[in-house]
């Protein structure tokens, strides 16, 4: 396609992503959860971000959620003039036009004939009309941020993969570990997307002959140093508050413990209310008991649950994959599906989250050449 056939498509697929947001909020404000939001999660980065912006600007104790994103809920509320509906409406479009940085990349990285060709388009069609997006991205949770992050973390790691000169790739390097970095004091499963890349990158620091190897190298140390550079502030500031070694939230023990034990059934089986507090109660004594933190008992339950019982726990993450691919499963605990699937434009498109898996797939060919 030339670059003004580009351009058209994507005005075109964001004009069409900016419309389907719109119609969505306009389905979703008949809901009495859309100006009142009540729940667990939603209601509590809420909360926070009404702190930030009253003038309480450090968390005065270690939260159960991670700190990043109910700074920029603030810098929402104050923008609307606390209006949810503009809240909503900004994190939609930030997401939607997120992917249009590696969508251009994409388009450099792809081979000009074969079906690999179409891969970006696809991926703006997505971005632009998948109907889970608008749910998470129109919802007071992390993934609004989280997942533009991500995106542009992606982005600027394929820019240094492909950079034409040594020093402007780890100017990209860099850029990638930096918003690891920020993704990972948005969500700390982001650890994950940010281990897979430094695995990566120590993998190939390996194969490659020692002329290159001082360069790769480098790159992973910049990209170590900017993926530290936000977290390491969180780290600290949390230590100090609870005195003792904490990462960027606390309660990632149980969340934890809440997917592994013997008792765990693949989805978020205990909800904020008596026995939640039972289990809370008995660990916190327990935790007392044995000298240790209430995080570090969790864990610990968890990985002699994994070491005792392995055929178990290894059924419970097929039971967890299959669940991810499972309309009614693939929302978080909190997140009622009553309330996912309220407006007609997602209940009538549920079937669409499995086109996701088949497309990934489809791409790990690609994923692997170009590497």
């Amino acid at each position: 396609m030339s670059k003004r056939g580009r351009i058209i498509f994507l005005a075109a697929i964001l004009l069409v992503g900016i419309v389907l947001r719109l119609l969505y909020l306009q389905q979703y404000s008949s809901s009495p959860l859309y100006r009142h939001i009540v729940g667990p999660d939603v209601s509590e980065y809420l909360s926070w971000a009404r702190r930030i912006v009253a003038g309480q600007w450090l968390w005065p104790q270690v939260d159960i959620h991670s700190p990043l994103y109910p700074y920029m809920l603030a810098l929402l509320l104050t923008l609307s003039g606390g209006d949810l509906f503009w809240v909503r409406l900004l994190q939609l479009i930030l997401g939607l036009v997120a992917m249009l940085p590696l969508f251009g990349e994409l388009v450099r990285m792809m081979p000009k004939q074969g079906i690999f060709r179409f891969t970006p388009y696809l991926y703006a069609i997505l971005a632009a009309v998948y109907p889970p997006l608008w749910f998470y991205e129109g919802e007071t949770v992390s993934e609004a941020l989280l997942i533009p992050l991500v995106t542009l973390a992606l982005w600027m790691i394929c820019r240094a993969d492909h950079a034409s000169g040594c020093r402007r790739g780890l100017y990209w390097r860099g850029g990638g570990g930096l918003l690891c970095g920020l993704a990972i004091i948005t969500h700390p499963l982001s650890l994950f997307f940010a281990a897979a890349e430094g695995m990566l990158l120590t993998w190939l620091l390996v194969r490659l002959r020692s002329a290159r190897r001082r360069m790769r190298l480098m790159h992973c140390a910049v990209f170590a140093v900017g993926l530290l550079l936000p977290v390491l502030p969180v780290i600290i500031y949390n230590t100090i508050l609870e005195k003792t070694p904490v990462m960027v939230q606390k309660n990632s023990g149980y969340n934890f413990f809440l997917g592994n034990n013997p008792e765990a059934t693949g989805g978020c089986y205990i909800w904020p209310g008596p026995a939640w507090d039972k289990v809370h109660n008995a660990a916190d004594r327990a935790a007392r008991d044995q000298g240790i933190s209430t995080d570090r008992y969790f864990y610990h339950q968890s990985f002699e649950f994994m070491l005792k019982q392995p055929v178990a726990a290894a059924t419970l993450v097929l039971r967890k994959a299959v669940y991810v691919w499972n309309r009614l499963e693939l929302a978080a605990g909190p997140d009622l599906p009553g309330l996912k699937y309220y407006t007609p434009l997602m209940r009538y498109t549920s079937w669409a989250f499995g086109m996701i898996a088949v497309l990934a797939l489809a791409g790990l060919p690609s994923f692997r050449e170009q590497r």
